[in-house]
């Protein structure tokens, strides 16, 4: 297909092969390929289609391929006459055709979008739950096939489509409909609301998605790429057919446009939003209107005098030295806004064009779970612990589920059932007389005080039977081993009895199944038991793949014979994250160099560490060291060092690293467990409440003493 390729290429250039354009100063396109998929461009010609039976004819005839004439079609633009259509179709042998279809699995939009349009989706997702049996499936079983399989249907669609609301709604609806038991004919009990199972699992939800959001947040992609993929053809045919002005215009939305730049316009304001700079020459980022600083957005709000003006740039605060005009910008900002810019490597021409980051990441590329995240805010619970500890348990899936209904108070007890008009009898069924809610099913029955009585230990019975169910609830999905006999992890073993205890109720009351407490615990021992056992099995492997360089075993080695060995870290403290660098320098006898140490205002840990490999190569390299060990305990930094991670590959620290390590030196860079790297860590606390310039150290300081001499005598 490349030879194929390349000559529609050189026909193009020599004037044979009249491709298109989607607007008058865009790129021209002749044809794309995907595997043995092709479409193809021109102008609607009978010279034209003769050019392009030769060339697929020459093609068949070098390769052995053949044009398969009944899977081809032709399509042509309105303003081409009937009867050119038809005399063009015919000589090329081709089908002619007012609607192209499908193109890897995607339509081919010629017309106005209705719900028929994406049908083919509503169908193969009915298609897919008809095969299933919701019924003989646990809530669990059906909520992990929701999320597996059936939101992931529309996903590849949705990555270039902006699917309709409706389209979207009914989607929804069937998966309401299949997770909640429910027919075409019937309706199942819906235990909670969707906007309750959707989004986040930290929310006390199941992590299922509002499609219509999360079509939102894959178009946003799209956008995001149309602002920093500028050389990708998709991206320069796009941008010149909807005539974008500028690096980030206010507005993109243009009347009549395609369905997919009409997506990207409705989240183009979300997308500006999460824009931020990476600065580099500083000459494209205005200092007050653009966000360049991590986690402070724009710096206007904080101008001291007063209005912030319009067209500053980041470079233009900066000295003739290079530096930060810390003069100038002491008169504009406050003190916390100016420990801020000090953690920011100043701008040089060197190192190119500012370019733009997605704020929303720790790692400022563009993630989809980042920006369905920023689209969802406001639109759930605040976290709360529990749900943490229940996602954390370890216990079977079904058992994780069974505590979500328990925590929303949503679990069928007679007392539930009543309420929702299913029953006239809100007593228990085994002892006849309470009214069964939760505290009942799972505590207070007769059955259940039996269960819990043949587990507690004596002294602990009396307050496990007082306690609110609230705190009941906490305190033993918190505890590890508060009122346990002969069990190290009672917040499992408490979620797996309150769950059989609720399966034991059901199995009595609907299944006429004889139950009993010793039947129940055995059950609950084997679950435990089982559990504990792959927890362990996965410790084991763990372990093994650990080796000998496990951080139990970690300690300080000297370097091999003439060189020196450099170990750094980075810390950030307290609300405002103060950032402090430290390193330390010691030869092959492990004796003490020198030291360093730096306050670099307010940054991340990841960015203070890379300060400190920075701040670590200047020393080494100015004080003629060219035979160098690095070590840090943080794996991101060892992998961008060492050129195996694009992470913030765009900032302009990282930039000027990278050219650091590959000057003329031998050079090595690895990752060591904290325990390795306690002198370096003191020193990097001892900067943290000291202002001004780095502090250097020929002699090791009274704080880190005993951590050399530690270090030395392993």
């Amino acid at each position: 297909m490349e030879r194929l390729s390349h000559a529609i290429n050189r026909s193009v250039d020599r004037g044979e092969w009249k491709s298109i354009r989607l607007s008058r100063n865009g790129p021209n396109i002749s044809h794309l390929f995907f595997a043995d998929d092709l479409v193809l461009f021109a102008e609607a010609s009978m010279e034209q289609m003769i050019r392009i039976k030769a060339i697929l004819d020459l093609f068949c005839e070098c390769s052995g391929h053949k044009v398969s004439i009944s899977k081809t079609t032709i399509y042509f633009s309105k303003n081409c006459d009937v009867d050119g259509r038809v005399a063009l179709a015919n000589c090329g042998g081709f089908e002619l055709v007012e609607d192209l279809g499908m193109y890897l699995g995607v339509p081919l939009l010629h017309k106005r979008v209705t719900t028929a349009t994406y049908q083919f989706l509503l169908d193969k997702i009915e298609r897919r739950l008809s095969g299933w049996a919701a019924r003989t499936l646990a809530l669990a079983g059906c909520i992990t096939l929701a999320k597996v399989v059936i939101q992931a249907i529309p996903n590849y669609v949705m990555q270039t489509a902006w699917l309709s609301k409706g389209v979207c709604d009914k989607i929804e609806r069937m998966i309401r409909r299949f997770i909640w038991g429910g027919t075409d004919g019937q309706r199942g009990v819906h235990l909670v609301r969707w906007e309750v199972l959707a989004s986040n699992v930290k929310d006390g939800r199941l992590g299922l998605h509002h499609l219509h959001r999360h079509n939102e947040a894959l178009i946003m992609k799209v956008g995001y790429r149309l602002i920093t993929d500028m050389d990708k053809l998709w991206v320069k045919v796009l941008r010149h057919k909807y005539k974008w002005e500028g690096t980030l215009p206010s507005s993109i939305h243009r009347v009549g446009s395609s369905r997919l730049w009409l997506g990207i316009s409705q989240v183009w304001e979300e997308i500006r939003q999460g824009i931020g700079w990476h600065t580099r020459d500083g000459w494209s980022t205005d200092f007050w209107w653009d966000c360049w600083l991590d986690d402070v957005g724009i710096l206007a709000p904080f101008c001291s005098n007063g209005s912030a003006p319009d067209g500053v740039k980041v470079a233009s605060m900066t000295n003739t030295l290079g530096q930060w005009d810390w003069e100038r910008l002491s008169t504009v900002l406050p003190p916390d806004m100016l420990d801020r810019i000090a953690a920011v490597l100043p701008p040089h021409a060197a190192l190119g064009a500012d370019r733009p980051t997605w704020r929303w990441t720790n790692m400022k590329n563009f993630t989809t779970s980042s920006a369905y995240a920023k689209l969802s805010e406001g639109n759930g619970n605040s976290a709360d612990g529990v749900w943490r500890r229940i996602w954390a348990l370890k216990v079977p899936q079904r058992v994780r589920v069974f505590w979500w209904v328990v925590m929303h108070g949503k679990l069928m007890t007679n007392a539930e059932r009543y309420h929702r008009h299913i029953t006239a009898d809100s007593s228990c069924h085994g002892c006849g007389t309470m009214v069964e809610d939760m505290l009942h099913v799972l505590r207070e029955c007769p059955v259940a005080r039996d269960v819990w009585n043949r587990v507690l230990s004596a002294n602990a019975a009396g307050r496990f039977f007082a306690m609110s169910f609230e705190d009941w609830v906490q305190e033993n999905l918190s505890a590890t081993a508060p009122m346990l006999r002969g069990t190290s992890c009672w917040n499992s073993l408490f979620a797996i009895i309150c769950w059989l205890l609720w399966k034991d109720r059901c199995n009595r009351v609907f299944n006429s199944r004889p139950g009993g407490s010793p039947f129940l615990l055995l059950e609950a021992s084997r679950l435990y038991n089982d559990c504990v056992a792959f927890l362990n099995n996965g410790a084991a492997r763990n372990d093994g793949r650990a080796g000998p360089s496990s951080r139990d075993v970690a300690k300080w080695q000297p370097p091999s014979l003439g060189r020196v060995k450099v170990n750094i870290d980075g810390a950030v403290r307290g609300a405002m994250k103060q950032a402090s660098i430290g390193g330390v320098i010691r030869n092959d006898a492990g004796v003490w160099v020198f030291g360093f140490a730096r306050n670099i205002g307010a940054y991340t840990a990841l960015m203070a560490e890379l300060w400190a490999a920075y701040d670590a190569f200047i020393f080494v390299w100015g004080r003629g060291f060219r035979s160098v060990d690095l070590e840090t305990d943080n794996k991101t930094v060892a992998a961008i060092l060492n050129m195996e991670s694009s992470i913030l590959s765009e900032n302009a620290l990282v930039q000027r690293l990278r050219k650091l390590v590959l000057q003329q030196w031998d050079l090595s860079v690895r990752f060591i467990y904290r325990e390795a790297n306690m002198v370096a860590d003191k020193l990097a606390g001892l900067a943290q409440n000291r202002q001004g310039g780095c502090l250097v150290f020929d002699t090791p300081p009274p704080e880190v003493a005993q951590l050399v001499t530690d270090d030395f005598g392993q």
